[in-house]
Protein backbone atom coordinates (compact mmCIF):
# COMPACT_ATOMS: atom_id res chain seq x y z
CA UNK A 1 0.00 0.00 0.00
CA UNK A 2 1.24 3.80 -1.08
CA UNK A 3 0.75 6.08 1.59
CA UNK A 4 0.73 9.86 1.70
CA UNK A 5 1.69 11.15 4.52
CA UNK A 6 1.64 14.91 6.16
CA UNK A 7 2.71 16.93 9.35
CA UNK A 8 5.46 14.29 10.33
CA UNK A 9 7.26 16.99 12.00
CA UNK A 10 4.92 17.37 14.52
CA UNK A 11 5.17 15.25 17.42
CA UNK A 12 1.99 13.40 16.89
CA UNK A 13 2.68 13.33 13.29
CA UNK A 14 6.16 11.72 14.19
CA UNK A 15 4.40 8.97 16.26
CA UNK A 16 1.88 8.05 13.92
CA UNK A 17 4.90 7.89 10.90
CA UNK A 18 6.81 5.64 13.20
CA UNK A 19 3.78 3.22 14.02
CA UNK A 20 3.19 3.15 9.89
CA UNK A 21 6.86 2.66 9.08
CA UNK A 22 6.36 -0.66 11.61
CA UNK A 23 3.72 -2.31 9.37
CA UNK A 24 3.91 -4.71 6.88
CA UNK A 25 1.24 -3.46 4.45
CA UNK A 26 2.33 -0.38 4.03
CA UNK A 27 5.56 -0.50 1.00
CA UNK A 28 5.96 3.43 0.56
CA UNK A 29 5.52 5.91 2.66
CA UNK A 30 5.72 9.20 0.82
CA UNK A 31 6.43 11.93 3.51
CA UNK A 32 5.62 15.63 2.77
CA UNK A 33 8.37 18.37 3.81
CA UNK A 34 7.98 21.83 3.88
CA UNK A 35 10.11 24.01 6.51
CA UNK A 36 11.08 21.58 8.65
CA UNK A 37 12.27 17.89 7.71
CA UNK A 38 11.49 14.78 9.31
CA UNK A 39 14.02 13.15 12.09
CA UNK A 40 13.10 9.86 10.88
CA UNK A 41 14.86 7.65 8.20
CA UNK A 42 13.47 4.26 7.05
CA UNK A 43 13.72 2.36 3.70
CA UNK A 44 10.15 2.73 3.27
CA UNK A 45 10.35 6.55 3.85
CA UNK A 46 10.49 8.74 0.55
CA UNK A 47 10.39 12.49 1.22
CA UNK A 48 8.52 14.73 -1.09
CA UNK A 49 8.37 18.92 -0.54
CA UNK A 50 4.92 19.71 -0.44
CA UNK A 51 4.12 23.45 0.21
CA UNK A 52 0.27 23.35 1.23
CA UNK A 53 0.24 27.54 0.55
CA UNK A 54 1.40 27.25 -3.19
CA UNK A 55 0.70 24.74 -5.57
CA UNK A 56 0.66 21.22 -4.99
CA UNK A 57 2.16 18.64 -7.47
CA UNK A 58 2.55 15.08 -5.87
CA UNK A 59 3.86 14.35 -9.75
CA UNK A 60 7.34 11.99 -7.56
CA UNK A 61 4.12 9.66 -6.33
CA UNK A 62 4.30 6.68 -9.12
CA UNK A 63 -0.16 5.80 -9.59
CA UNK A 64 -1.87 4.50 -7.16
CA UNK A 65 -1.92 6.68 -4.23
CA UNK A 66 -3.63 4.31 -1.76
CA UNK A 67 -4.23 6.56 1.22
CA UNK A 68 -3.37 10.05 2.55
CA UNK A 69 -2.66 10.96 6.28
CA UNK A 70 -3.09 14.62 6.52
CA UNK A 71 -1.70 16.58 9.65
CA UNK A 72 0.29 19.74 8.18
CA UNK A 73 -1.28 22.92 8.99
CA UNK A 74 -0.64 26.26 9.95
CA UNK A 75 -1.03 26.71 13.53
CA UNK A 76 0.78 30.18 14.66
CA UNK A 77 0.45 32.42 11.90
CA UNK A 78 0.35 36.55 12.63
CA UNK A 79 -1.71 37.06 9.71
CA UNK A 80 -5.31 35.04 9.79
CA UNK A 81 -5.35 34.40 5.84
CA UNK A 82 -2.69 32.03 6.06
CA UNK A 83 -5.14 30.05 8.02
CA UNK A 84 -7.06 29.88 5.27
CA UNK A 85 -5.20 29.55 2.55
CA UNK A 86 -3.46 26.19 3.93
CA UNK A 87 -5.65 24.82 6.27
CA UNK A 88 -8.55 24.94 3.98
CA UNK A 89 -7.40 25.81 0.37
CA UNK A 90 -4.17 23.98 0.99
CA UNK A 91 -6.18 20.95 2.06
CA UNK A 92 -8.23 20.81 -0.84
CA UNK A 93 -5.39 21.26 -3.32
CA UNK A 94 -4.02 18.16 -1.83
CA UNK A 95 -7.20 16.15 -2.02
CA UNK A 96 -7.62 16.93 -5.90
CA UNK A 97 -4.04 16.14 -7.00
CA UNK A 98 -4.60 12.55 -4.72
CA UNK A 99 -7.78 11.95 -6.39
CA UNK A 100 -5.97 12.67 -9.74
CA UNK A 101 -3.20 9.49 -8.52
CA UNK A 102 -6.15 7.10 -7.73
CA UNK A 103 -6.58 7.97 -3.96
CA UNK A 104 -9.95 7.02 -2.51
CA UNK A 105 -8.74 7.27 1.20
CA UNK A 106 -7.65 10.62 2.53
CA UNK A 107 -7.62 10.83 6.42
CA UNK A 108 -7.61 14.54 7.62
CA UNK A 109 -6.50 15.10 11.23
CA UNK A 110 -7.82 19.00 11.78
CA UNK A 111 -6.46 20.63 14.83
CA UNK A 112 -7.24 23.90 17.01
CA UNK A 113 -6.54 26.02 13.98
CA UNK A 114 -8.66 24.64 11.44
CA UNK A 115 -9.41 27.51 9.61
CA UNK A 116 -8.91 30.09 11.93
CA UNK A 117 -10.91 32.71 14.77
CA UNK A 118 -12.66 34.57 11.53
CA UNK A 119 -14.74 31.10 11.10
CA UNK A 120 -16.03 30.50 14.66
CA UNK A 121 -17.28 34.36 14.56
CA UNK A 122 -18.57 33.65 10.71
CA UNK A 123 -20.20 30.27 12.18
CA UNK A 124 -21.82 31.25 15.02
CA UNK A 125 -25.33 32.03 14.04
CA UNK A 126 -25.83 28.42 12.50
CA UNK A 127 -24.86 26.80 15.50
CA UNK A 128 -28.05 24.53 17.12
CA UNK A 129 -29.50 26.59 19.89
CA UNK A 130 -29.47 24.97 23.24
CA UNK A 131 -32.91 24.10 24.94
Amino acid sequence: MRVLFTGASSVPGEHILNRLLERTDYSEIWCGVNRRDVSVTHPKLRRLPLDLGSKISLEPIPKRLDLVIHFAAVTHAVNEAAYWEVNLQGTKRLAEQAQALGCRCFFYVSTRCAVGAMARTENQNSLPKKH
